[in-house]
């Protein structure tokens, strides 16, 4: 008899709903549940997980310990914020057959077509020059 089990994922699948959320891609982690996402309207925000995600089980089966871990190109989504149009909460993350039918629908822009945005990473150095003198003001005589 073989001691394998199968698991059923019966996960729904989360869609965007309304003007308030918009599909986007993780660019890089921040540190502290924070994520730079490009959204698919052209703006690179700050996006926070929401608490409900942090550290949880992806699947609430009894025999199911698969943790969740949110990584660079990830598909999310994210609920826009009111009052900072700069920021947002990540409420969703998507598994690879998840996104490969957002593509097939029309949900996500292809990662074929990249006429609708244009992406520009500019990098900044800056460099700073100080002079510190280490003489004495005081004459000794």
């Amino acid at each position: 008899m073989s001691s394998h089990k199968t698991l059923i994922n019966t996960r729904s699948l989360m869609l965007k709903e309304g003007d308030y959320q918009i599909y986007g891609k993780v660019i890089k982690p921040l540190g502290g549940a924070r994520f730079l996402v490009f959204c698919f309207d052209g703006i690179t925000r700050v996006c926070l997980v929401r608490g409900k995600f942090r550290n949880k089980k992806l699947l609430s089966s009894n025999e199911s310990t698969r943790y969740f871990w949110i990584q660079k190109d990830d598909i999310v989504l994210v609920s826009l914020r009111d009052f900072d149009p700069k920021k947002g909460d990540i409420i969703f993350k998507y598994t690879k057959p998840e996104v490969d039918y957002l593509y097939a629908n029309g949900h996500i822009p292809s990662e074929d077509d990249n006429s609708d945005v244009d992406i520009k990473f500019v990098n900044i150095s800056v460099t700073t020059n100080i002079d510190i003198n280490f003489s004495s003001d005081s004459d000794s005589s």
